[in-house]
């Protein structure tokens, strides 16, 4: 059965609320519902029916992340601004955007980001958020209303991120692009960052060619339970989905539990979640910690599915635990589950292709080395070049030894 199938199955099924729902979830634990079998070609992205028809490969932003050089930004502030982010570094402020080469954006909204490995204070080396129409501006950088500039202060390969991202893409999951930027706080140079397309409606509209969706965050482990933000809303306002999945995980008997869940969560394009995650060994993800994530739940089948996010810290651990007890709550209701658990453990098998043999993931790592190794030559001192090639040569062996342990 098709994964396209599948979810038609279980939304027909969730309509009538029968014993053919619990059939349509004993299915998609045991059927290789997401990944294409090693060799097929599939599309960047995830699209289900209905989504734009000139598909994500074809988006401009898309383009511009997959093909551009790294470039080179500048960010110039005024003393009342530079303060400001001293004093309130979540407050945006109003900030000037120069990309040598490229586009100028004379006001755009900047502020600090990170968590507590990646926070940096204004003085030091910190990661920033830019909003072009924060305050009121309408040009867009490269199409994009919202980014990131992350600093990779966890991860000095600069490369992690990225190649975990590309392996959820190559599962035909979704997740965001990067590229790379030299970034200048006027006077300030700052060295080399990690461009991140931000979770907002535009990255919604580029997935799925429709941002009709909640998009909540999980925050610093928040979880299903807890009243998440929203980053965008423009799904049912009453939180009803969100609500839908955590009566789920809540529900002890299992038969009850297993109809819930299908009626609140895509639980084939999870149980890839799932696996994806444990096989980069995303241990600070959802399925393991949980914390850095996105929770979507489109407007048109109210079937939530899971995001990744901050996978700077990944292939940390070689052996690092496939099939100890998770401790995110959906993740946790899954595991539980026997059927469900099966369905996972098929997932991991059908997936492992990405990593092992570890040649191509391997390839994948030199191929984004090369793209920057000349820029980086030239935007960091001797020595700082030098230990940024180690630490590429060191994220590669990690990724060959964990598809040894594989």
């Amino acid at each position: 059965m098709s994964t396209s199938l599948l979810r038609g199955a279980s939304k027909s099924a969730a309509a009538s609320g029968g014993v053919s729902l619990l059939a349509v979830m004993l299915l998609a634990a045991a059927v290789p519902a997401q990944s294409p079998t090693v060799g097929e070609t599939r599309p960047a992205d995830s699209r289900p029916a209905g989504a734009d028809s000139r598909g994500a490969a074809e988006d401009p932003t898309l383009i511009w992340f997959r093909t551009a050089p790294p470039t080179n930004l500048t960010i110039t502030l005024t003393a009342e601004a530079a303060d400001s982010l001293r004093k309130e570094p979540r407050t945006f402020v109003r900030a000037r955007l120069a990309e040598t080469g490229g586009p100028v954006l004379a006001e755009v909204g900047i502020r600090l980001k990170g968590s507590a490995g990646s926070f940096r204070d204004f003085d030091d080396r910190p990661g920033f958020t830019i909003d072009c129409a924060k305050f009121g501006g309408t040009e867009l950088f490269h199409g994009l209303r919202r980014f990131h500039l992350n600093n990779a202060a966890q991860d000095d390969s600069l490369l992690r991120e990225g190649f975990a991202y590309e392996t959820f893409r190559a599962a035909g999951y979704p997740a965001p692009y990067v590229a790379h930027a030299r970034v200048t706080v006027d006077p300030r140079d700052l060295g080399v960052y990690v461009v991140k397309e931000s979770y907002d409606a535009g990255f919604l509209r580029r997935r799925f060619g429709s941002s009709a969706a909640n998009l909540y965050d999980g925050g610093a482990n928040g979880e299903v339970f807890d009243d998440l933000d929203l980053d965008v809303a423009l799904g049912p306002p009453d939180r009803a989905d969100l609500k839908r999945l955590a009566a789920a995980c809540r529900e002890p008997d299992l038969d009850r539990r297993r109809l819930l869940l299908a009626a609140a969560l895509d639980v084939p394009r999870f149980l890839d979640f799932m696996a994806l995650e444990s096989l980069v060994d995303h241990w600070d993800g959802y399925t393991w910690n949980p914390n850095n994530y996105r929770l979507c739940f489109p407007a048109d089948t109210g079937l939530g599915f899971f995001i990744p996010h901050g996978m700077d810290q990944v292939f940390r651990d070689a052996d690092a635990r496939l099939f100890d007890p998770p401790q995110g709550a959906v993740a946790s209701v899954v595991f539980a589950d026997p059927d469900l658990r099966a369905g996972y453990r098929n997932r991991l098998k059908a997936l492992l292709p990405l990593l092992s043999p570890p040649d191509a993931a391997e390839a994948r790592i030199v191929a984004a080395e090369r793209r920057i190794s000349d820029f980086m030559k030239r935007s960091t001192p001797p020595e700082a070049f030098r230990h940024w090639r180690r630490a590429v040569r060191e994220f590669r062996n990690s990724v060959r030894e964990r598809a040894k342990f594989l």
